[in-house]
């Protein structure tokens, strides 16, 4: 008995003397919090985003709402997890989903987790509308989803990654429901459809980026079907208090806004810094650059040991129709033609049950890619079209196949190459004399570059530059500066009508009869079209037009030039690319200044990241011609 009464004395003081053990006040939980100094810890951080800079923190979180310590929370984490604390505790007077618990729920579980209250310590808040959100989406896994380029969209000419949060486990054999799956999307609330106004207000943080969720299928409507990209799915690897933590601070940041800068904080970063706040053992964000690639990310998140568990492929409607077209004899794609020409089902009455079915399905696949949206605004020409090809369809009792299309694997965005590119050629030049030339570009891809991970089609340069030191004078200059450089390649057919178009800009040496190496600005753009004559040939011709200044042109400061361009594209393997081009250009303002200029160019990667390039150029008027080689590196 003695005994007893000696332990049971010791436990009675245990529990006086350490509240945190016992009942815990809010005033023991602050004290506890500075003891084991929780403001700076990696989650807390990542949870109000901070970044440190100089020495200082300071959140990229930007709206003040998500600072419970005011102006003084931006920039001190101490201050904002004590304010954060002690907000806790206030009792609400009547507007309980406003209270500090219900709307930072993230914050609220990771600090019990490290300091354990007791359930009296702060009130009882019923979060109706957080718990409604929570079973709504009903999270049992988390993908990082990547939309694939689109080159008629400036914000989403680099790709675009957003979340889905998966109502099923991750894994192989999961029963996968993906369409009732939610997406969760970070992009610019834009404030302008002007493209000069879009891109400076989008460079300099001038739009407000926000957390947006939406039902999955919303995304694979906009991206697979309007937008005709492919959709690349990584499963993350996440533990399900991770998910827990994910669901919570995607809840938070609803409730603000940051500054969206298109290179530096955009839609694929801050994917990662919410990944990073429920599942900081994760630490994505030191893998980037200081400019930041949608690509790059996922190369990131893929290279991240045990982080991703499977990767799937989800094709866009045009990879539908593709591949379905690919598979059609000659005659079957006469027949399809004749239908979509006189919208009347006669062509096909000679075909059997399972062709017509298969012509049929090409058919609904077609109408969906060329006229998706205008089904969507229930155009009457191409609603009743649509309804008499279900029509159509319906009759014939033939079930369709599932259509199985294998992942094209060599463009997964985590196999491509590093988006920046570092160069050192040396050539000779009949004009100047030998040369060496440094070349770097910022991102991201052109047609010479291995095809691996990136789209055949698409060349995509953002602030590339060439500096070139004569060897003989000793004199260096700026060969060529692109602010950008865009051409986007379209196999122009009889089911697919669209144009090749370019846009380049920025200032380069001119070496004509007009200015002999002088630099000025330009302009370039152009229209055309291309054809795939096989699987590794492209032909191009295209009507070309530069505009062009210098205070050292002759006769005028501003000119004006067109003419026609011819290009074939070679790719005689993934890694070994050539382009063959000619080009002629005429003055238009003045009109005597005119050239001719032709190359050839050949890159090959022999070991992932590392090329040989080799080039042959003529030009005309003046005549003179140079070649050089050398190696290229992509980091």
């Amino acid at each position: 008995m003695p005994e007893i009464l000696k332990v049971s004395g010791i436990f009675l003081f245990l529990v006086l003397s350490f509240p945190a053990y016992g009942k815990m006040s809010v005033e023991d939980v602050v004290r506890l919090a500075q003891e084991k100094e929780l403001w700076k810890e990696k989650q807390w951080l990542n949870l109000i985003h901070y970044k440190k800079s100089f020495g200082k923190y300071k959140s990229q979180a930007d709206g003040l709402e998500f600072f419970l310590a005011g102006k003084e929370g931006i920039k001190n984490p101490q201050a904002e997890l004590i304010a954060t604390l002690e907000s806790f505790a206030k009792i609400p007077s009547d507007n309980f989903q406003n209270h500090t618990q219900c709307r930072f729920p993230a914050r609220y579980l990771w600090l019990e987790s490290q300091l354990h209250w007791t359930k009296n310590t702060f009130p009882k808040i019923t979060c109706d509308a957080f718990d409604a959100f929570r079973k709504k989406e009903d999270a049992a896994s988390a993908s990082l989803i990547f939309s694939s380029y689109y080159l008629n969209n400036p914000s989403s000419a680099y790709g675009h990654t957003f979340l889905r949060l998966n109502k099923t486990r991750e894994g192989k054999y999961a029963q996968r429901s993906d369409l009732l799956d939610h997406g969760v999307n970070y992009s610019a609330a834009m404030t302008t459809q002007n493209p000069i106004a879009y891109a400076v207000m989008g460079l300099s943080g001038m739009f407000r980026g926000v957390f947006t969720n939406v039902p999955y299928f919303y995304k694979v409507r906009e991206y697979n079907d309007f937008e005709s990209r492919d959709l690349w799915e990584y499963d993350l690897n996440l533990t399900p208090s991770e998910i827990t933590m994910l669901v919570a601070h995607i809840w938070e940041l609803g409730s603000t806004y940051f500054d969206y800068y298109y290179i530096t904080e955009n839609c694929s970063y801050h994917m990662l810094t919410a990944l990073e706040a429920a599942a900081p053992r994760y630490e994505l964000n030191k893998k980037l650059s200081y400019y930041v690639i949608p690509s790059d990310t996922i190369k990131a998140v893929y290279e991240t040991p045990g982080l991703v568990s499977q990767v799937n492929y989800r094709p866009s409607i045009r990879s539908q129709f593709d591949f379905r077209l690919k598979h059609l004899s000659r005659d079957e794609k006469n027949k399809i033609g004749r239908v979509l020409k006189t919208r009347d089902f006669s062509a096909l009455k000679n075909s059997s049950e399972i062709q017509k079915a298969k012509l049929l399905d090409v058919l609904m696949d077609y109408v969906d890619l060329k006229y998706g949206k205008k089904l969507l605004k229930n155009d009457p020409e191409w609603s009743s079209f649509k309804q008499k090809l279900l029509l159509e369809r319906s009759q014939v009792l033939v079930p369709s196949p599932a259509l199985e299309i294998p992942p094209p694997t060599q463009e997964a965005p985590h196999e491509g190459h590093a988006s920046a590119r570092t160069g050192l050629m040396s050539g000779y030049s009949d004009q100047t004399g030998p040369y060496i030339t440094l070349t770097h570009r910022f991102a991201l891809h052109d047609l010479l570059d291995p095809k691996r991970g990136y789209p055949s089609y698409m060349e995509i340069d953002f602030v590339k530059f060439d500096l070139r030191y004569n060897t003989r004078d000793h004199h260096l200059w700026p060969e060529n500066i692109d602010l950008i450089n865009i051409f986007s390649l379209s196999d122009f057919n009889r089911f697919q009508k669209n144009l090749t178009w370019k846009l380049r800009s920025g200032a380069m040496v001119f070496r004509d009869e007009a200015c002999v190496n002088c630099i000025g600005g330009f302009l370039e753009g152009g229209v055309g079209l291309s054809r795939e004559v096989s699987d590794f040939l492209t032909a191009t011709v295209m009507l070309d037009t530069e505009i062009s200044g210098s205070a050292k042109f002759s006769g005028s400061d501003v000119r004006l030039r067109l003419g026609p361009m011819g290009q074939l594209k070679v790719s005689l393997c993934p890694t070994l690319q050539m382009i063959l081009r000619t080009q002629y250009r005429k003055g238009v303002v003045p009109d005597y200044v005119a050239n001719t200029e032709s190359r050839a160019q050949l890159r090959w990667e022999f070991v992932k990241n590392i090329a040989v390039e080799a080039q042959v150029k003529h030009f005309w008027n003046p005549e003179f011609w140079e070649a050089g080689a050398g190696l290229q590196f992509y980091h």
